[in-house]
C-alpha cells in the first residue's frame, strides 16, 4: 500500500472525481487489489448528508459518461458502482461517529 499526501491524487484516481471543499481526508492511497488490479482510494468526512452525496456523485457519473452498475439506497448506507472503459468506481457514504463518511474507490484493470 503507498499512502499519498492529500494533496495528491493516489495513482489511477480519476483526476475530474470531485472531493468536497474543504473535506477532512482521512485515507489516500493505492494498492493492488487481489486481482492484481490497481486499487486507488480516498475517504473523507463529510459535511453533506447521505442522500445529498448520493445524489451529487450519481448525477456526476452519468453526466460524465460513466455506465452505474450498482446501486444501494439503503438507511445505513449508499452505494453507487460505475464503469467507464477499464475503470470501475465505487462511491460509498455512510454515518460512522455521528459523522458522514464518503468513500472513493477507482480500480483499473490491468
Amino acid at each position: 500500500m503507498a499512502d499519498v499526501t492529500a494533496s495528491q491524487l493516489p495513482q489511477g484516481f480519476p483526476a475530474n472525481l470531485p472531493i468536497e471543499p474543504g473535506a477532512t481526508l482521512t485515507q489516500n492511497y493505492t494498492t493492488t487489489n487481489p486481482a492484481g488490479n490497481l486499487l486507488a482510494v480516498r475517504e473523507f468526512v463529510s459535511k453533506k448528508t447521505m442522500a445529498e452525496n448520493f445524489a451529487l456523485y450519481k448525477n456526476f457519473l452519468i453526466t460524465n459518461g460513466w455506465s452505474i452498475t450498482f446501486t444501494l439506497d439503503a438507511a445505513d448506507q449508499k452505494v453507487l458502482n460505475a464503469q467507464k472503459e477499464n475503470i470501475q468506481s465505487r462511491v460509498r457514504t455512510y454515518t460512522a461517529n455521528d459523522q458522514v463518511i464518503v468513500t472513493l474507490q477507482a480500480i483499473t484493470g490491468k
